[in-house]
């Protein structure tokens, strides 16, 4: 028996892929998206297991950095039209035969299946053993009916927007995270705030918080921005919700979810961008070689 964090990540898209380009082609670029979510495994110290056909399936024996992993390969892994959405559990399983069996796979491979493009999905075993700041990256969307369990089980969300809009998140190899400093510029109200690695800065109508933005829809602790191990995350703690806008004019509602930031944007705190007087917050994302 072994006891580990199972991840499955899985491809979508790759029907119009299809489509559009052919089979030998698209067989290719489903083949390179693999190889990059084999990257994203080793980098942070996990064993790849295997795949089936448009999937990955690999080990962790910390809850923590398979949390990681499966957020770097929501936005490393995409291509122009494929997208990744993954599954994370934790639980006792078999070796057999150069693979793994039991509860954490199949359940894994459900979560992966429920999980939208974007998305990952991890359970409750999972939640559990996160450390205390990246359970505060996570949303509990309910309990779901998993196969094999007699009740119900909480699960969780970490949503990245859309993945295939993400690519250009400057995502450094540990190997080289010291020769790069990653920040976030953060505008105001005609004022300036520089995040950066390791780094938070809470937005809300609260005097405690960093930036004070007293518009009505904002919440007390309306939201957070934090760098970590080169992803800028914007997380929405709100009842209102925010609305990030993408440097492509793309908007998408966060309601208590974290998304990845990337390029440049704005962030309109609990309404929709373009209504008079809403409390919007522009950003930009850079990450540079130290000299």
């Amino acid at each position: 028996m072994t006891t580990a964090a199972v991840l499955i990540a899985d491809i979508s898209g790759s029907t119009p892929l299809y489509e559009r380009d052919g089979n030998e082609r698209a067989l290719h670029e489903i083949d390179q998206c693999l190889n990059r979510l084999q990257a994203v495994i080793h980098r942070e110290g996990g064993e790849y297991v295997s795949s089936k056909g448009d999937d990955v399936l690999c080990l962790f024996d910390d809850p923590d950095l398979a949390f990681l992993a499966a957020r770097r390969m929501l936005v490393e892994g995409p291509s122009q039209i494929l997208s990744i959405h993954a599954g994370l559990y934790w639980g006792e399983l078999v070796r057999l035969g150069g693979n793994v069996y039991g509860k954490p796979v199949y359940t894994a491979a459900r979560l992966a299946a429920l999980a939208k493009p974007g998305e990952l999905l991890l359970g409750d075993t999972v939640f559990a053993r996160l450390s205390p700041v990246e359970r505060g990256r996570l949303t509990a969307i309910g309990a779901i009916h998993l196969k094999g369990k007699a009740a119900p089980s909480e699960v969780y969300s970490y949503l990245a927007a859309d993945a295939s809009q993400l690519t250009e998140v400057e995502a450094v190899p540990a190997r080289d995270a010291g020769r790069w400093a990653h920040s976030v510029l953060l505008r105001f109200g005609g004022v300036d705030w520089r995040i950066g690695e390791g780094e938070t800065l809470s937005v809300g109508r609260a005097l405690a918080c960093d930036l004070v933005v007293t518009e009505p829809f904002v919440s007390r602790r309306h939201a957070t921005v934090a760098v970590a191990r080169g992803l800028v995350e914007f997380t929405d703690h709100s009842s209102t919700g925010s609305y990030v806008v993408a440097g492509d004019g793309r908007e998408y509602e966060l309601c208590r979810r974290t998304m990845v930031l990337s390029g440049e944007g704005a962030i309109s705190l609990g309404e929709p961008s373009g209504g008079h007087g809403v409390a919007t917050l522009h950003f930009v994302v850079e990450a540079r070689a130290r000299g």
